[in-house]
């Protein structure tokens, strides 16, 4: 036996009580559960008591780049997550063409130093494992990506002879392993997606027993709608349909989750299987381009920036900006500048409020300008949400949990930036605040969450519980310490509490200090699973 662990509280993911136990793992796979195992091992680990359950899913990742810049990046595996689902927001960087390409290509030159040679899934699955990797990743396909290749980033609906290339695109990806479609519907070029083209890309994904994600196309006054046409997709499609990380965005909307969550109950008594993950926390992180109207926004960063240059344009927008949903602009919070090294990064870490000072000019024209000088890729971080809003979607009992974030160092290339908390701790937050702290969750409920409800959800074969003969994806914590330390102000901070973490059986965090280890790899639909229906 490679490693035996003993006097585990187990928590075997599937939400029931735990057992004191001892657990044998050999060749990467889980060789035993017993309450004594008297064999010898290679290595042993006494818990003493401590938890131990399966390694923690994260349904809704960006590690994309993270993979390519930094394989050692940290922030993932310190919380205990040994899987991560990325792809999502209809943004994965595994397919490339076009205009999108190019730029793409040049900002990993410029601001990475990291060279493409990828243009398909299947060679960034190779690239991504030729470098190594601390943890599992299921990749799904980006719509947004699909849509900038075969149409480029203008508003018009897609042409029979678009969605059948991009249909193509589709199944070449499934084929190569990605596990289905992701959509930021508002986002360019997303946005201007018709619902019969999400149908359509969906059916092709259901094909494969693949599944379909979506940042729907409204979080705030048109909540209920982009709900409503998640659930279209996926009445449509027959394709499993997950809402990504749910909220009610703005202070006029609070409450509105408790429609949204009873709308997808009743799809799913409808025989729709429509889900929602979330992160716990009440505030959002995106491109603080969010905040334009879409029409300025079309045609990419480099065009979104000429036309804030325009005295017209700036007159339009700026009204615009002066009734967005966020209450005042100390709400809004800057994460991150193109140039990190220019002048504009004293403003990582302070409200726009605190630009517009800064600038002597209105919080308006600090946004636009800001935009300007950074080719229109700022960072923001938006204090949206309601705390009982977090609440109500976390009780939901479909709920599962998802980061929104990639994985990031406090050292290295990836320690910029002024990052959402959530990018360090969002998994041991619920089990330590919403958990032990509040009771929202059983401590077995949160882990069920965290475990084998999103691999059920996903098909992820042979992980999310702790059962003989499964990947020993194991995750290692003390009920009465664990606790998330990132915060607004300190982001960049490693949780407490998670002891030891192991991938495929290999220890990737010992005595809550990362290893150089590199066990994990890409899970291949087809290959590796796929949902079950």
């Amino acid at each position: 036996m490679d490693l035996l662990i003993r006097n585990a509280l187990l928590f075997d993911g599937s939400g029931g009580e735990p057992r004191s136990c001892d657990v044998g793992v050999s060749m990467g796979r889980i060789a035993a559960v017993e309450s004594k195992i008297e064999v010898a091992a290679d290595e042993v680990v006494d818990l003493h008591g401590a938890a131990l359950c399966p390694g923690f899913i994260d349904v809704h990742s960006h590690s994309d780049n993270s993979y390519v810049i930094e394989p050692m990046a940290d922030s993932k595996i310190r919380q205990g997550v040994t899987t991560e689902v990325i792809g999502n927001c209809g943004m994965s960087h595994g397919l490339l063409g076009g205009d999108m390409q190019a730029e793409y290509v040049r900002t990993m030159a410029e601001k990475w130093g990291v060279t493409v040679t990828w243009s398909n899934f299947r060679e960034y699955f190779s690239y991504i494992e030729a470098l190594g990797m601390r943890n599992n990743a299921v990749a799904l396909i980006g719509h947004g990506d699909l849509r900038s290749m075969v149409m480029g980033n203008g508003d018009r609906p897609a042409r029979p002879e678009d969605l059948g290339h991009m249909e193509t695109l589709v199944s070449q990806a499934l084929t190569d392993g990605a596990w289905g479609v992701s959509t930021g519907l508002i986002y360019v070029p997303g946005a201007f997606a018709s619902l019969d083209e999400l149908v359509a890309l969906a059916r092709v994904a259901r094909r494969y027993n693949g599944c379909y994600t979506s940042h729907i196309r409204g979080e705030g006054d048109t909540l209920e709608a982009a709900v409503a046409e998640a659930i279209a997709v996926g009445r449509g499609s027959l394709a499993l349909t997950e809402v990504s990380h749910h909220k009610a965005s703005g202070l006029g909307n609070w409450g509105k989750v408790k429609g949204t969550l009873h709308m997808m109950e009743e799809a799913r008594a409808e025989g729709i299987a429509v889900y929602c993950d979330q992160y716990p926390y009440v505030a959002s992180s995106t491109g603080l381009d969010a905040t334009l109207p879409l029409w300025v926004l079309e045609g990419g960063h480099a065009r979104t920036a000429e036309r804030l240059k325009d005295p017209t344009v700036r007159d339009m927008v700026r009204e615009k900006l002066k009734h967005h949903p966020y209450g005042d602009w100390t709400r809004v919070l800057i994460a991150e500048v193109r140039r990190q090294q220019g002048p504009n990064r004293r403003f990582v870490g302070q409200h726009v409020h605190g630009v517009a000072q800064a600038w002597d000019r209105s919080p308006e024209d600090a946004v636009m300008d800001l935009l300007i000088e950074e080719d229109g890729q700022v960072g923001a971080i938006y204090f949206s949400m309601s705390d009982d809003d977090v609440d109500m979607v976390m009780r939901s009992p479909w709920t599962v949990v998802g980061s929104d974030a990639g994985a990031r160092s406090s050292a290295g290339p990836l320690s910029g930036g002024h990052p959402h908390p959530r990018t360090y701790g969002t998994f041991p937050r619920v089990l330590g605040h919403y958990v032990r702290e509040r009771g929202l969750l059983s401590l077995a409920e949160a882990v069920r969450r965290m475990t084998s409800m999103p691999a059920q959800r996903f098909g992820l074969a042979e992980r999310g519980r702790v059962r003989p003969g499964w990947w020993a994806d194991l995750v290692a914590f003390e009920p009465d310490r664990v606790r998330d330390r990132a915060t607004f102000v300190e982001p960049q901070q490693y949780p407490e509490g998670i002891r030891h973490v192991w991938v495929n059986g290999t220890a990737v965090v010992r005595d809550e200090a990362p290893t150089d280890a590199l066990p994990g790899g890409v899970l291949r639909l087809g290959r590796d699973g796929g949902i079950v229906y």
